[in-house]
């Protein structure tokens, strides 16, 4: 399972964060390593990879394809932040603020987003394998077509969340709010797809 995991993710990230790279704004990467706060900058692509970034100020930041691998955002306010195709992988991101964000196409392995806000966020076409979302307020999240195999979203807040042809094998959801939670086409955890109607659980 592991292997297939792995080969999973390779073509994941062949497939959806290739293209041309653009050059973030050193200046504005200079601001937030000096102050921590850096709302509307140009962070797109650069290498945040291990830094202590408790409680940042992000907002509507572009952080296209950056590189946050194993960065620490507890607490930082990321709203309305760009993160379409950003490595994320193990970072956390506890109580963080991503309402409104898009992660469309980011990698999430084994991210943290315990009792963080991503009410309105955009995960869609996430690979977000063993990430974790425990009594996160997830409130009108896109999930549509991501890979959330053992995510984990215990107590996680879901009303009206989109979970259309996600893939759930394995996934928690042990005390969530499923209110309105739109499950059509994704794949459950018996490997069975879920039938079209299928809103607050998988109708199979």
């Amino acid at each position: 399972m592991k292997k297939n995991v792995s080969l999973l993710f390779i073509l994941w990230t062949a497939l959806n964060l290739s293209g041309g790279a653009h050059a973030y704004s050193k200046q504005d990467l200079t601001q937030l390593l000096k102050t921590g706060e850096c709302e509307g900058c140009d962070l797109s692509h650069a290498n945040l990879e291990y830094l202590n970034l408790k409680e940042a100020q992000l907002s509507r930041a572009n952080l296209e394809g950056a590189q946050l691998t194993n960065a620490y955002l507890t607490g930082a306010n990321l709203s309305d932040a760009y993160l379409v195709s950003a490595i994320l992988v193990e970072a956390e991101l506890k109580k963080a603020n991503l309402s409104g964000a898009n992660l469309n196409r980011a990698v999430l392995t084994r991210t943290g987003f315990k009792d963080a806000d991503l009410s309105g966020a955009n995960l869609s076409q996430i690979y977000g394998v063993d990430a974790d979302f425990e009594n996160a307020r997830l409130i009108d999240a896109d999930f549509e077509y991501a890979n959330l195999l053992w995510a984990n979203f215990s107590a996680a807040q879901l009303a009206n969340a989109n979970f259309r042809h996600s893939y759930l094998l394995k996934t928690r959801f042990k005390a969530a709010d499923l209110t309105g939670t739109i499950f059509d086409g994704a794949t459950w955890h018996d490997s069975k797809v879920c039938r079209p109607g299928s809103h607050g659980r998988c109708l199979r």
